[in-house]
């Protein structure tokens, strides 16, 4: 591939992975809340917005807003470095196998 393609592939599936893996994540915890704590997490199109523009990063405001305690804080701190290590692993894999094709 040329040298752009080497760039721009990476930086693609990691945006997708930036996207895709929170929404998992979020979506996977919502359907395992109890139905007050569901109560207090974010509409669809709040959710959608914080998934698309904040990525990883969301996870922290979305365990806060539905667990409202510092347990929460620090459960979406892991969660959301956790995913950046995994949305980086990923780039480093694509950029990688990119290289060696």
């Amino acid at each position: 591939m040329s040298g752009v393609d080497d760039e721009i592939v990476p930086l693609v599936v990691g945006a997708l992975c930036s996207i895709a893996l929170p929404w998992g994540v979020v979506r996977r915890d919502r359907a395992r809340l109890a139905p007050a704590w569901r109560a207090r997490a974010w509409n669809a199109p709040s959710f959608a917005c914080a998934v698309v523009f904040f990525g990883p990063l969301c996870l922290v405001a979305h365990f806060w807003i539905t667990r409202r305690s510092a347990r929460g804080a620090l459960v979406g701190l892991a969660a959301s470095a956790l995913a950046l290590a995994a949305v980086a692993g990923v780039q480093l894999a694509v950029g990688a196998a990119l290289d060696a094709w």
